[in-house]
């Protein structure tokens, strides 16, 4: 049985990298980690101080800037990506997930799943709800790394949003893509992967001027592969309450819930606010082993 791949974007809360990666069991996965390159000396001093080198199946690739929801992220992707694809080691399956993931149930168990069901789940948004999210890629966005530390850049961005929307800006009007959006973590197989990647430069400039593209290539890109075995489930376990963009960070008081899910992942844990849910989560995956 070939080993499966785990790409991880982290950015804080190095402890909890640390446990996410003793868990994603060395006998069926390698890791593919991404440190922002905002966070790299912080990083770099936790791992000299708590032998992260210890980690044996990790493989991390070079740092960058991340902001979220901007280009930077769907480029560190793509570059986690191609280094899973460009190894001698070869995997039957990928899984992109965030440093304040954690798996709900263990390595073995995911693996088996997968090879048994052979699906690519990749999540959807359909229906009316789809045509909301067009303006990510419809526009012309400017500024995305700064609107949330600046203003102006904030209020220029918008102001030359409305200007597009007056005179009818459409950058997707060429575009030979079907617009989709959807969960932006997935865990699909690797000859899927191998195509997003193969066919993204063909389209790279109707995303490279988006917002929060990487809610869109993969779905629009993997929507045109023949073989695609798509199922519209990214197998994550994730709330989001009142319209919010972000998911709410999950907590003891949820984990009848979290453990009720037939997801492979579940998101977002954060230490800072409550450490002990993380923990439960990891010895039930550890007596499970």
């Amino acid at each position: 049985m070939k080993k499966h791949a785990i790409c991880i974007l982290a950015h804080k809360n190095w402890e909890q990298l640390d446990d996410l990666i003793e868990v994603l069991d060395s006998q069926y996965s390698d890791v593919y980690l991404h440190i922002d390159k905002k966070r790299m000396d912080d990083f770099n001093r936790y791992a000299k101080s708590h032998d992260f080198k210890r980690h044996k199946n990790v493989f991390t690739i070079e740092s960058r800037n991340v902001d979220w929801g901007g280009y930077s992220q769907l480029l560190v992707e793509l570059a986690l990506f191609k280094e899973v694809l460009n190894r001698e080691e070869k995997y039957s399956y990928v899984h992109l997930i965030s440093g304040q993931d954690f798996p709900m149930k263990p390595m073995s168990q995911i693996v088996k799943e997968c090879e048994t069901i052979g699906a690519d789940y990749l999540g959807f948004v359909i229906g009316n709800r789809k045509s909301r999210y067009v303006r990510r890629l419809r526009y012309w966005n400017i500024l995305v790394a700064r609107v949330r530390t600046s203003r102006v850049c904030a209020n220029t961005r918008k102001a030359f949003l409305a200007l597009q929307m007056i005179i009818g800006v459409n950058r997707l009007k060429h575009c030979p893509l079907t617009f989709e959006v959807g969960a932006n973590w997935m865990s699909i197989r690797i000859e899927s992967l191998k195509y997003i990647v193969d066919e993204y430069p063909k389209y790279e400039k109707f995303f490279k001027h988006g917002i929060s593209a990487e809610e869109c290539y993969k779905q629009m890109i993997l929507k045109t592969c023949p073989s695609a075995n798509i199922v519209n489930c990214s197998k994550r376990y994730v709330v989001f309450e009142n319209m919010s963009p972000s998911p709410k960070t999950l907590t003891m008081d949820m984990l009848d819930q979290i453990t009720a899910s037939d997801a492979f992942f579940a998101r977002k844990f954060d230490d800072e606010v409550d450490k002990n849910v993380r923990l439960v989560i990891k010895e039930r995956i550890t007596q499970n082993i």
